[in-house]
């Protein structure tokens, strides 16, 4: 259990870390929307603010469905598995948790395909690759697989298998 707790804690770090990086990202998203609305106004909009929401919206998504995926707070879910007891509740959850990784698995692969496919095209001004937007949808699917899979294995255990924290492992 003492391995299992601390790889838990290693990555509620890296979420916390993320949670961090999709906070810098919004607040430099808001201030550049906020900029071009001024500048805007007086008839002298920022151009490239266009391609700076197309590059930190996706990061910013993608990261933080990661967390969302670690912490299980997805509110529909959430409210599904309690409707369930005892060994429906472990279907549940097992049946949940297997399409959430099948189609982040599906979206994962499909997301590496196309930015393999845009590497060499870029975006007008910034001229960075269109590969890198859409592979923050590569990072958030294979994210949220790692997720779901840890959080299914930290269930199974837990749940299931009823590991307690004295138990040694």
């Amino acid at each position: 259990m003492k391995a299992l707790q601390t790889v838990e804690r290693a990555i509620d770090f890296i979420c916390k870390i993320m949670t961090g990086l999709g906070a810098i990202l919004m607040a430099a998203l808001t201030l550049d929307v906020f900029l071009n609305v001024i500048f805007r106004a007086i008839g002298k909009p920022i151009v490239v603010s266009v391609e700076l929401t197309t590059i930190f919206f996706p990061w910013i998504v993608c990261v933080a469905m990661i967390v969302i995926a670690r912490r299980q707070e997805n509110t529909a879910l959430v409210l599904f598995f309690e409707k369930f007891k005892g060994p429906f509740r472990h279907l549940a959850v097992a049946f949940i948790n297997a399409v959430m990784f099948i189609f982040s698995f599906v979206m994962a692969r499909s997301a590496y395909e196309l930015s393999v496919s845009l590497i060499d095209e870029y975006l007008a001004l910034t001229h960075i690759s269109k590969a890198f937007t859409y592979g923050s949808m590569v990072v958030g699917f294979v994210g949220v697989c790692i997720m779901v899979a840890f959080n299914m294995f930290k269930y199974i255990l837990v749940e299931i298998v009823k590991l307690e924290e004295g138990d040694k492992t």
